[in-house]
């Protein structure tokens, strides 16, 4: 029989550093790319640092993404811990208690 164990309060923290980390790369690039349009600069090396900005901006914002679509993916598994502690009760989840942190342990055969 396999135990598999999560502390729902840790992971649910977790969940939102990513999420908010995800949402913050997003307002950044954003807000860096409004200012960066608005340089008075021209020539051809301008030109070149906007071709950069714009790949390193596109890499910044694919990277924020994975960590929103991580965020996500831990708030699916958290709700599916917490539907079966639902279901089953204490007979799935171990540790669970009025004043106790969400810390669940599952027995599976």
């Amino acid at each position: 029989m396999s135990v598999i164990h999560m502390d729902t309060d840790q992971v649910l923290s977790v969940q939102k550093a990513l999420a908010q980390a995800g949402n913050e790369i997003s307002n950044e690039v954003h807000l860096m790319s409004n200012s960066i349009s608005n340089i008075p600069w021209q020539g051809a090396s301008h030109d070149e640092f906007i071709v950069d900005f714009e790949n390193l901006s596109r890499s910044l914002l694919d990277r924020g993404d994975s960590l929103l679509i991580l965020a996500s993916r831990i708030e699916r598994e958290i709700a599916r811990w917490m539907d079966m502690d639902s279901k089953f009760g204490t007979g799935a989840a171990i540790g669970i208690g009025v004043g106790a942190p969400a810390v669940m342990t599952m027995a599976l055969n």
